[in-house]
């Protein structure tokens, strides 16, 4: 064992020759250097980066970089490229060749062929004299004096040579190119860059987001707008010209003064030249913009037409989500919406111990899934990934948007119509939260389970898409969700005298039949499944019943 002293002197010494070599790489930086670089600028095809060994590895990584700086490049392994691969060479590409001997077995064996196939050759090697330098097109010197391996045998100083110029070709590229660092957002959208600059304001827009008047339009009907699209603001128009803007607060400013509102219109109380921004601006930029000005509205536009609003402190949440949602894919992915899929999914086990315990033996385990999931398109799955997580940021943020919303309507509101609305905000939040949950543990699984399985002849294998999958695990889930909204959506029918508890009495039995009917379409044939699924949609129909009459009897109590 070394001492102490020894070693430091030993890792001393190693980065001292290393660094040395380096800095000798400046000789190299001549004009065959930028005639590389003009070559490749020039190139219609793409940069195949060859080598064996540790050159391999080098390679790998210069291809790496010039991906991610916007040169596409392919690694090819001189190896391999002997047996088939070469095949990876197309017409128009550059082949970038690393070797320190430039003379080794496989490098000299390829170089024929591709050259007879007329593709320029750049060479990258310690050896100027060698079979590579003289058979390249340009040839880029990176000898080294010696390894830092005390025998001079392992490849240390060479590699950190070979690593450092390709370093210098992709940075020398990336600069010609004007490659800027939103550039490099969109080539590492999992990277913490890309996930703050990815998003623009046309991806999470609501296309529904256009408020608008015009500049006569009266003040009642402006509120009537503002409330109508929950934005807060309308832009007001005027021959489809943007004039400005109103705001929620400009309305609080005018109740303010107290004067008659009655005769004022749009243009009397709107802000002119109001801020505006373009569409396909980022959102971060956005959102970095509307901190600046201390505002929550801004105008997009698309050039010289107006588009819609957004409101920055709703698209910053699901922004934010959005993005923690695109880190974590494995949780929203393997987790949560592949989960129907595995076998140890919670539904899936607890049907197995319900089996069990009634004598029914493996009758309702799922030992394995009933079949395959694919991606058909190149970009599918990230596209997939980008969809997701902005439905996710949506879905995660939605108790911010509403509570901007409500802060908003709550001042208009009476003391009894806010004690109202807060319980029907408070039960319909806990109905949908619990039909979704309903949808995904118990409709989602059974559905997928029994669809995924069917087969109309034994020769056609389920094959299903990844999207197909997906679709069919949120519409279940979200439509459970509306579905649980049943007894909010009997109150407020039993309010106005459309329904009666009555009525639903007669037709309770109609009601089972139907629940049953979709139970049956919907799960596997065992009864099991079925009263799993029907059951809670029956008992939602039983309070559905008691609460229209509950609504009929406090109707009662006033009137009388």
């Amino acid at each position: 064992m070394k001492s102490s002293t020894e070693i430091k002197k030993i890792a001393k010494d190693t980065v001292a020759l290393e660094a040395e070599a380096i800095q000798n790489l400046e000789n190299s930086i001549n004009d065959d250097f930028v005639a590389v670089i003009d070559l490749i600028m020039k190139a219609k095809g793409r940069l195949i980066v060859a080598g064996i060994g540790k050159s391999a590895n080098i390679a790998n990584k210069m291809v790496a970089t010039f991906n991610s700086t916007g040169q596409p490049a392919v690694f090819l392994h001189a190896a391999d490229a002997i047996h088939g691969d070469l095949g990876n060479v197309q017409k128009g590409d550059i082949v970038l060749c690393i070797s320190k001997s430039g003379n080794t077995p496989e490098i000299k064996a390829i170089l024929p062929f591709i050259k007879n196939m007329g593709n320029s050759i750049i060479g990258l090697t310690g050896n100027m004299n060698s079979f590579l330098a003289k058979e390249s097109d340009f040839a880029l010197d990176v000898s080294v004096e010696k390894e830092a391996c005390p025998n001079n045998l392992a490849p240390t100083t060479s590699t950190t040579a070979q690593l450092v110029m390709g370093d210098a070709l992709a940075v020398t590229l990336l600069a010609c190119k004007n490659f800027t660092d939103k550039d490099f957002a969109r080539f590492h959208p999992g990277g913490t860059l890309g996930k703050r600059l990815y998003l623009k304001l046309s991806d999470i827009l609501n296309e529904n987001s256009n408020p608008s008047v015009n500049a006569d339009t009266t003040i009642n009907q402006v509120i009537i707008e503002i409330s109508k699209k929950r934005l807060g603001a309308t832009a007001v128009l005027e021959n489809n010209i943007l004039k400005g803007i109103i705001t929620d607060g400009d309305l609080r400013r005018m109740l303010e003064k107290g004067d008659s509102f009655s005769t004022l219109t749009a243009t009397d109380i709107m802000c002119v030249n109001p801020k505006t921004i373009d569409i396909n601006t980022l959102a971060y930029d956005a959102l970095q913009l509307m901190d600046q000005n201390n505002i929550s509205q801004m105008i997009v536009m698309d050039n010289a037409n107006y588009v819609g609003i957004v409101h920055i402190h709703s698209a910053g949440a699901i922004l934010f989500f959005a993005v923690i949602a695109f880190i974590y894919k494995e949780i929203v992915f393997d987790l949560i919406l592949l989960g129907p899929k595995n076998p140890d999914f919670p539904t899936y086990r607890a049907l197995c111990s319900i089996s069990n315990f009634l004598g029914l033996n493996d009758a309702l385990c799922m030992e394995d899934s009933p079949f395959t999931l694919m991606n058909i398109s190149m970009s599918g799955q990230f596209s997939t990934h980008i969809t997701t997580s902005i439905f996710a940021g949506f879905i995660v943020a939605f108790p911010y948007v509403f509570w901007e919303l409500w802060r908003f309507i709550s001042p208009a509101l009476y003391n009894s119509e806010t004690k109202l609305a807060r319980g029907v905000v408070f039960f319909s939040s806990v109905l949908f939260a619990f039909g979704v949950l309903f949808g995904y543990y118990v409709i989602a699984p059974l559905s997928v389970n029994f669809l995924g399985s069917y087969q109309v002849s034994s020769t056609v294998a389920n094959q299903i898409s990844l999207t197909s999958f997906i679709s069919t695990v949120t519409t279940v889930s979200l439509a459970n969700g509306i579905i649980f909204e049943l007894p909010i959506l009997v109150y407020f029918l039993t309010k106005i005298g459309f329904l009666t508890p009555d009525f639903m009495r007669v037709y309770r039995k109609h009601a089972m039949v139907v629940t049953l009917i979709l139970s049956a379409i919907i799960t596997p044939p065992d009864i099991t499944s079925q009263i799993l699924v029907s059951f809670p949609l029956i008992i939602l129909y039983e309070l559905s019943i008691k609460i229209s009459a509950r609504v009929i009897k406090n109707q009662e109590k006033k009137t009388a």
